[in-house]
């Protein structure tokens, strides 16, 4: 089995209330310790770990400047906050905000792109 998963690697509280809150993600599920110990459980073996890390994120960034063009509309965001607060409402505008951080976390390595590629132990 191949499983592609994104891993903390330094996200603050409040990064991963972020998250939770407006993408979803289930904070636990991104603790490695906890993802091996349910691999365990499940009777797989983990056979190999690829880390992308930074790597997409910096290929993109020399081709397209993603990440950039996000933290301009990140900068934005965060600079007219009150307006769009008001023409949006709060939970959008933070729904945003946790979009926009998603890929600068990645290219600055605080989350953790990563291939797991499992077998069943026998």
């Amino acid at each position: 089995m191949i499983v592609f998963t994104v891993l903390d690697n330094g996200l603050t509280t409040s990064d991963r209330e972020l998250l939770a809150h407006h993408r979803g993600v289930v904070p636990a599920n991104m603790d490695s310790a906890r993802l091996m110990a349910i691999y365990a459980e499940s009777g797989l073996l983990l056979e190999q770990t690829i880390e992308i890390g930074t790597r997409w994120r910096e290929h993109a960034e020399e081709r397209t400047q993603p990440v950039s063009r996000k933290l301009l509309q990140l900068a934005r965001l965060r600079r007219q906050r009150d307006e769009l607060t008001t023409t949006y409402g709060p939970d959008d505008v933070a729904h945003v905000e946790a979009n926009l951080h998603w890929e600068l976390w990645q290219f600055l390595g605080l989350t953790l792109p990563s291939v797991h590629v499992l077998r069943r132990d026998r």
